[in-house]
């Protein structure tokens, strides 16, 4: 499986192993810089050279980027980042 990150809107599309694709919409999101960043980490995670062998998996990763950079505090903002 491999990965490319889209830059507009912003996604990373999977090629899966049966030849489809699938894409996790990242598009947005508060923060997109944070988001681009780990769109691209989430990208380079995908199998042969990182974890990322299958569509679940890379659907439950994306779901958890998601979560990160919703309960992640913007730049310049006085709340605190979760524990």
């Amino acid at each position: 499986m491999t990965a490319t990150v889209i830059d507009s809107p912003l996604a990373v599309r999977f090629m899966l192993r049966n030849g489809r694709t699938w894409t996790a919409d990242l598009e947005g999101l508060p923060n997109p810089h944070l988001a681009r960043d780990l769109a691209v980490g989430l990208a380079e995670n995908a199998h042969p050279h990182g974890g990322i062998g299958a569509r679940n998996t890379a659907n439950f990763y994306a779901i958890a980027l998601r979560q990160m950079v919703i309960s992640w505090p913007l730049p310049g903002s006085t709340a605190q980042p979760p524990s």
